[in-house]
């Protein structure tokens, strides 16, 4: 006798999907999340990076613009600038610590004679008043 099944009767089993039916684009939009995650991943770190880099320039290009405000009464002017650069250098926690690579050129007035550039310096010459 055909009919609804009864509470007695167990139901028929469903019926298997067809092999092949999940289309590849189904497939692929089972692996949403992870896709989301890693092109995440991706833009916050390439965008953290580029953040660093702009807060690391500003900060140094501030450091350096004042410490090569000198005064000239206190001696040679292309003097203290070598030494108050290096001691920026020398003494930052960015650079001691961190191990940020900074290298600050410092042209005099002019544009044209070099002050001091990259962690050396450059030899200057005492009895110049810069």
């Amino acid at each position: 006798m055909e009919g609804p099944p009864s509470p007695e009767s167990p139901a028929p089993p469903a019926s298997p999907p067809a092999a092949g039916t999940n289309s590849p684009l189904d497939r692929l939009a089972g692996f949403r999340f992870p896709y989301v995650a890693i092109f995440l991943f991706v833009v916050a770190y390439v965008f953290s990076v580029d953040l660093f880099e702009t807060v690391m320039a500003r900060h140094f290009q501030a450091a350096v613009e004042r410490a090569v405000d000198v005064d000239p009464e206190k001696g040679p002017v292309s003097v203290q600038i070598h030494l108050r650069v290096s001691t920026l250098l020398r003494t930052s926690p960015w650079i001691t610590i961190g191990r940020v690579r900074v290298r600050p050129i410092v042209l005099a007035a002019d544009g044209r004679r070099l002050l001091f550039a990259g962690q050396r310096g450059v030899a200057v010459d005492p009895d110049d008043d810069g």
